[in-house]
Protein backbone atom coordinates (compact mmCIF):
# COMPACT_ATOMS: atom_id res chain seq x y z
CA UNK A 1 0.00 0.00 0.00
CA UNK A 2 2.79 2.50 0.61
CA UNK A 3 4.84 1.74 -2.42
CA UNK A 4 1.18 2.34 -4.24
CA UNK A 5 1.29 5.81 -2.15
CA UNK A 6 4.04 6.87 -3.71
CA UNK A 7 3.62 5.84 -6.86
CA UNK A 8 0.34 7.66 -6.90
CA UNK A 9 1.76 10.66 -5.90
CA UNK A 10 4.33 10.34 -8.32
CA UNK A 11 2.71 10.16 -10.85
CA UNK A 12 -0.45 13.17 -10.61
CA UNK A 13 2.93 15.46 -9.54
CA UNK A 14 4.31 13.96 -13.41
CA UNK A 15 0.52 15.40 -14.43
CA UNK A 16 1.02 18.76 -12.73
CA UNK A 17 -1.63 18.45 -9.87
CA UNK A 18 -1.16 20.18 -6.73
CA UNK A 19 -0.68 18.39 -3.70
CA UNK A 20 -3.90 19.01 -2.32
CA UNK A 21 -5.34 17.92 -5.58
CA UNK A 22 -4.14 14.28 -4.72
CA UNK A 23 -6.66 12.83 -1.88
CA UNK A 24 -8.56 10.59 -4.72
CA UNK A 25 -6.61 7.37 -5.43
CA UNK A 26 -6.26 6.12 -8.80
CA UNK A 27 -8.93 3.35 -10.02
CA UNK A 28 -7.89 0.05 -9.11
CA UNK A 29 -10.83 -2.17 -10.24
CA UNK A 30 -10.52 -1.22 -14.16
CA UNK A 31 -8.46 -3.94 -15.94
CA UNK A 32 -5.56 -2.65 -17.33
CA UNK A 33 -5.60 -1.90 -21.67
CA UNK A 34 -2.26 -2.44 -23.23
CA UNK A 35 -2.20 1.00 -25.27
CA UNK A 36 -1.71 0.98 -29.26
CA UNK A 37 1.31 2.12 -30.21
CA UNK A 38 2.72 3.63 -33.54
CA UNK A 39 5.91 1.46 -34.82
CA UNK A 40 7.09 3.60 -37.96
CA UNK A 41 7.74 7.24 -35.93
CA UNK A 42 9.38 10.34 -37.65
CA UNK A 43 13.21 10.65 -35.86
CA UNK A 44 12.49 14.54 -35.66
CA UNK A 45 9.98 13.55 -32.72
CA UNK A 46 13.12 13.02 -31.03
CA UNK A 47 14.17 16.31 -30.70
CA UNK A 48 11.05 16.83 -28.47
CA UNK A 49 12.55 14.99 -25.28
CA UNK A 50 13.78 17.74 -22.61
CA UNK A 51 17.40 16.26 -22.57
CA UNK A 52 17.39 16.59 -26.05
CA UNK A 53 15.68 20.24 -26.26
CA UNK A 54 18.14 21.44 -22.67
CA UNK A 55 21.57 20.19 -24.51
CA UNK A 56 19.95 22.27 -27.82
CA UNK A 57 19.65 25.41 -25.63
CA UNK A 58 22.93 25.21 -24.05
CA UNK A 59 24.48 25.06 -27.43
CA UNK A 60 22.53 27.98 -28.73
CA UNK A 61 23.58 29.67 -25.70
CA UNK A 62 27.42 28.65 -25.76
CA UNK A 63 26.94 30.37 -29.47
CA UNK A 64 25.71 33.89 -28.19
CA UNK A 65 28.17 33.61 -25.51
CA UNK A 66 31.26 33.20 -27.94
CA UNK A 67 29.75 36.25 -30.16
CA UNK A 68 29.23 38.50 -27.39
CA UNK A 69 33.08 38.04 -25.65
CA UNK A 70 34.34 38.08 -29.62
CA UNK A 71 32.14 41.80 -29.87
CA UNK A 72 34.44 42.72 -26.96
CA UNK A 73 37.39 42.82 -28.83
CA UNK A 74 36.38 45.19 -31.59
CA UNK A 75 35.76 48.87 -31.48
CA UNK A 76 32.58 50.23 -29.94
CA UNK A 77 30.49 53.03 -30.15
CA UNK A 78 31.15 55.84 -27.27
CA UNK A 79 29.20 58.22 -26.54
CA UNK A 80 31.02 59.67 -23.50
CA UNK A 81 34.13 60.33 -24.33
CA UNK A 82 36.27 61.87 -21.69
CA UNK A 83 40.27 62.58 -22.07
CA UNK A 84 40.49 59.35 -23.74
CA UNK A 85 39.99 57.44 -20.72
CA UNK A 86 36.87 55.34 -20.58
CA UNK A 87 35.55 52.47 -18.36
CA UNK A 88 35.23 49.38 -20.27
CA UNK A 89 31.75 47.06 -19.97
CA UNK A 90 33.86 44.11 -19.50
CA UNK A 91 33.45 42.17 -16.17
CA UNK A 92 36.53 40.41 -16.57
CA UNK A 93 38.74 43.92 -17.22
CA UNK A 94 39.23 46.11 -13.90
CA UNK A 95 40.66 49.12 -13.63
CA UNK A 96 40.27 52.30 -16.57
CA UNK A 97 41.47 50.58 -19.36
CA UNK A 98 43.31 53.05 -22.03
CA UNK A 99 41.37 53.68 -25.24
CA UNK A 100 42.16 56.05 -28.24
CA UNK A 101 39.51 58.60 -29.48
CA UNK A 102 38.64 58.59 -33.15
CA UNK A 103 36.40 61.46 -34.82
CA UNK A 104 33.28 58.64 -35.68
CA UNK A 105 33.71 58.20 -31.49
CA UNK A 106 34.76 54.90 -31.24
CA UNK A 107 36.68 52.76 -28.51
CA UNK A 108 38.86 49.95 -28.19
CA UNK A 109 41.02 48.62 -25.55
CA UNK A 110 44.87 48.97 -26.30
CA UNK A 111 45.95 47.06 -23.60
CA UNK A 112 44.11 44.57 -21.28
CA UNK A 113 46.96 41.34 -20.37
CA UNK A 114 45.39 38.97 -22.90
CA UNK A 115 41.97 39.18 -20.44
CA UNK A 116 39.89 39.29 -23.85
CA UNK A 117 41.63 36.40 -25.54
CA UNK A 118 41.27 34.32 -22.53
CA UNK A 119 37.69 35.04 -22.65
CA UNK A 120 37.50 33.99 -26.05
CA UNK A 121 39.40 30.98 -25.49
CA UNK A 122 37.33 30.00 -22.52
CA UNK A 123 33.99 30.86 -24.50
CA UNK A 124 34.82 28.83 -27.57
CA UNK A 125 35.58 25.63 -25.08
CA UNK A 126 31.91 25.56 -23.37
CA UNK A 127 31.08 25.58 -27.04
CA UNK A 128 33.10 22.82 -28.06
CA UNK A 129 31.97 21.10 -24.93
CA UNK A 130 28.08 21.96 -25.86
CA UNK A 131 28.72 20.49 -29.34
CA UNK A 132 29.81 17.37 -27.95
CA UNK A 133 26.97 17.45 -25.30
CA UNK A 134 24.54 17.83 -28.14
CA UNK A 135 25.48 15.55 -29.99
CA UNK A 136 25.72 12.91 -26.87
CA UNK A 137 21.93 13.74 -26.23
CA UNK A 138 20.86 12.77 -29.58
CA UNK A 139 22.80 9.15 -30.26
CA UNK A 140 21.97 8.48 -26.64
CA UNK A 141 18.17 9.26 -27.55
CA UNK A 142 17.96 7.32 -30.88
CA UNK A 143 19.85 4.57 -28.78
CA UNK A 144 17.20 4.57 -26.18
CA UNK A 145 14.24 4.58 -28.97
CA UNK A 146 15.60 1.51 -30.76
CA UNK A 147 16.33 -0.12 -27.43
CA UNK A 148 12.67 0.44 -26.57
CA UNK A 149 11.24 -0.50 -29.98
CA UNK A 150 13.25 -3.69 -29.57
CA UNK A 151 11.50 -3.96 -26.26
CA UNK A 152 8.13 -3.86 -27.38
CA UNK A 153 8.48 -6.36 -30.17
CA UNK A 154 10.22 -8.98 -27.36
CA UNK A 155 7.28 -7.98 -25.03
CA UNK A 156 4.66 -8.42 -27.29
CA UNK A 157 5.81 -12.04 -28.20
CA UNK A 158 6.29 -13.35 -24.51
CA UNK A 159 2.90 -11.76 -23.64
CA UNK A 160 1.21 -13.92 -26.70
CA UNK A 161 3.44 -17.50 -25.82
CA UNK A 162 2.79 -16.87 -22.08
CA UNK A 163 -0.88 -16.53 -23.15
CA UNK A 164 -0.89 -19.86 -24.95
CA UNK A 165 0.66 -21.69 -22.33
CA UNK A 166 -2.06 -20.56 -19.79
CA UNK A 167 -4.50 -22.07 -22.53
CA UNK A 168 -3.14 -24.95 -22.52
CA UNK A 169 -2.50 -25.12 -19.43
CA UNK A 170 -6.38 -24.70 -18.36
CA UNK A 171 -6.98 -27.68 -20.97
CA UNK A 172 -4.74 -29.73 -19.43
CA UNK A 173 -5.87 -29.26 -15.95
CA UNK A 174 -10.11 -29.77 -17.42
CA UNK A 175 -8.82 -33.07 -18.55
CA UNK A 176 -7.08 -34.05 -15.63
CA UNK A 177 -9.79 -33.29 -13.54
CA UNK A 178 -11.74 -35.64 -16.02
CA UNK A 179 -9.51 -38.39 -15.34
CA UNK A 180 -9.66 -38.10 -11.29
CA UNK A 181 -13.29 -37.94 -12.40
CA UNK A 182 -13.48 -41.36 -14.42
CA UNK A 183 -11.07 -42.46 -11.37
CA UNK A 184 -8.30 -42.86 -13.29
CA UNK A 185 -6.35 -40.30 -11.74
CA UNK A 186 -4.95 -39.12 -8.16
CA UNK A 187 -6.30 -35.93 -6.09
CA UNK A 188 -2.61 -35.11 -6.33
CA UNK A 189 -2.34 -35.20 -9.74
CA UNK A 190 -5.42 -32.67 -10.01
CA UNK A 191 -3.46 -30.69 -7.52
CA UNK A 192 -0.16 -30.73 -9.37
CA UNK A 193 -1.57 -29.57 -12.98
CA UNK A 194 -3.73 -26.69 -10.49
CA UNK A 195 -0.09 -25.65 -9.13
CA UNK A 196 1.15 -25.67 -13.00
CA UNK A 197 -1.43 -23.39 -14.15
CA UNK A 198 -1.57 -20.92 -11.40
CA UNK A 199 2.68 -20.43 -11.84
CA UNK A 200 1.52 -19.60 -16.18
CA UNK A 201 -0.97 -17.41 -15.36
CA UNK A 202 1.83 -15.50 -12.86
CA UNK A 203 3.76 -15.66 -16.01
CA UNK A 204 1.26 -14.04 -18.21
CA UNK A 205 0.60 -11.34 -15.56
CA UNK A 206 4.44 -10.55 -15.60
CA UNK A 207 4.26 -10.62 -19.51
CA UNK A 208 1.54 -8.23 -19.20
CA UNK A 209 3.49 -6.03 -17.13
CA UNK A 210 6.79 -6.07 -19.19
CA UNK A 211 4.42 -4.72 -21.88
CA UNK A 212 3.04 -1.63 -20.12
CA UNK A 213 6.37 -0.96 -18.86
CA UNK A 214 7.44 -1.93 -22.61
CA UNK A 215 5.33 0.90 -24.00
CA UNK A 216 6.05 3.53 -20.87
CA UNK A 217 9.59 3.08 -21.76
CA UNK A 218 8.91 3.95 -25.49
CA UNK A 219 7.14 6.91 -24.94
CA UNK A 220 9.70 8.17 -23.04
CA UNK A 221 12.38 7.65 -25.73
CA UNK A 222 10.40 9.16 -28.27
CA UNK A 223 9.76 12.35 -25.91
CA UNK A 224 5.80 11.79 -24.97
CA UNK A 225 2.58 11.16 -26.76
CA UNK A 226 2.46 10.51 -30.25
Amino acid sequence: EAAITRTEWGLKQLIGRRPLAMTQALPRESPLVVPPVPRDLDPALLLRRPDVAAAEMLLVAAHADVGSVRAELYPRLNLSLAAGIIATSSKAISGMPIFWDASLGLGAPLFDGGQLDAKVSASEARCEFAIANYRYAVSLAFREAYEAQALLDTSDRQFRSSEQEVIARRKSLELTQKSHDAGRSSKFDVFAENLVLLNAERTLLDARLNQLVARARYFKAMGGGF
